[in-house]
């Protein structure tokens, strides 16, 4: 299946090992509450700067112990260029979400703003820590973390792009 490669890919998962002989694989997801994988999905992989996708034929298991078929592939020997490699799912492609939830994929690129409207830079990456998430930005050449906490996070606005911040002195030489 050569579909055009989206223009947001969302790294979910990654391949662990095959799983028995008819070309199933075992996942490890990145987030313990996702619901992205499903029957039908498109899911692509990244070899050597080049996406291929395929078509999930079905999900089955847990979060812990999660099995997925591919459609094109059959059998056990075909599956060994697929392990230890990442499952990309296009943004688009993932469930709605509601109310005051997002996902932590789509705070990449805010613009982090504090009390004085002050710029502190712009988010490059989301951590998924044991304890809670972690807001990595750049700041004057350096990487800031800032915990995606209530009492460092004021604000989101996904309308304009803009996390506004609180109590961040101690983390920022201001």
């Amino acid at each position: 299946m050569n579909k055009k490669v989206p223009e947001k890919l969302i790294p979910v998962g990654k391949i662990i090992k095959s799983h028995g002989i008819k070309g199933e694989l075992k996942v490890s997801i990145y987030n313990k509450n996702s619901e992205t994988l499903v029957n039908g999905l498109i899911v692509w992989f990244n070899f050597d700067n080049k996406f291929k996708n395929y078509q999930i034929k079905y999900v089955r298991g847990s979060i812990k112990n999660t099995i997925v078929k591919l459609n094109q592939i059959e059998n056990i020997d075909q599956i060994g260029f697929l392990i230890s490699k990442e499952i990309f799912v296009s943004r688009n492609d993932f469930p709605a979400v509601s109310g005051n939830n997002y996902y932590l994929s789509d705070l990449i690129g805010m613009k982090i703003l504090d009390k004085n409207e002050r710029s502190l830079g712009i988010v490059i990456d989301v951590l998924n820590l044991p304890a809670h998430d972690v807001i990595l930005i750049e700041y004057k050449g350096k990487e800031v973390m800032i915990p995606n906490v209530d009492d460092f996070i004021k604000l989101f606005d996904f309308k304009n792009n803009i996390i506004r911040v609180k109590n961040i002195k101690t983390l920022f030489e201001l």
